[in-house]
């Protein structure tokens, strides 16, 4: 099951129009959880207009989420969509252009830091938002191993006896720093 609140804050939902009530919400992932789904969330930081404040709180709620047995969440850079409502908000005030550094930008945003060209925020730099996401997620496992500590056994294990297409997030990483011939001689 995938959930996407984008936001921890109650106030950058509402000014990027996402229609996520938070207890709603909680009460889903809860439903879910407890059903045996397994539950993945979506996080975005750096929207324009967030304050320092709003990073907390989507903070607060990945905690939440993690102590509530989500499985999951991925925590990622705002990148404006053409075409929708911020997009083109951004384009008439000058702060986005119709080149190919835009619109081939995702390519190369998947490092923890942004580079200050591709910086939406006006209330914090890069490096501020970078930490923020590499926090989002390292509290995430934090607080699930917290919670269920031999998790942390079943995630390593499950480097070695899993299918490549069948592992979570978190083990592809781990395999990725042990090394990939490492995994691939498990699987055998």
């Amino acid at each position: 099951m995938a959930y996407a609140p984008e936001s921890g804050s109650d106030r950058v939902r509402k000014a990027v129009r996402k229609r996520v009530e938070a207890e709603g919400f909680y009460a889903s992932v809860r439903s879910s959880t407890r059903a045996g789904l397994n539950a993945q969330v979506f996080f975005i930081m750096g929207f324009p207009g967030e304050r320092l404040a709003d990073l907390f709180a989507t903070l607060r709620m990945i905690a939440r989420l993690a102590w509530m047995g989500v499985e999951d969440v991925a925590v990622s850079h705002y990148m404006p969509y053409p075409g929708s409502e911020i997009h083109d908000r951004l384009l008439e005030e000058g702060r986005l252009d119709r080149s190919d550094r835009w619109l081939l930008a995702p390519h190369h945003r998947h490092g923890a830091f942004l580079r200050n060209a591709w910086q939406l925020n006006e209330h914090y730099g890069p490096v501020v938002q970078g930490l923020f996401v590499l926090s989002g997620t390292g509290l995430f496992y934090a607080v699930t191993t917290l919670r269920k500590p031999t998790d942390i056994g079943r995630i390593l294990t499950g480097i070695f006896r899993r299918p490549e297409h069948d592992s979570a997030r978190l083990e592809r990483a781990l395999e990725t720093l042990l090394g990939p011939r490492l995994g691939q001689r498990s699987r055998g």
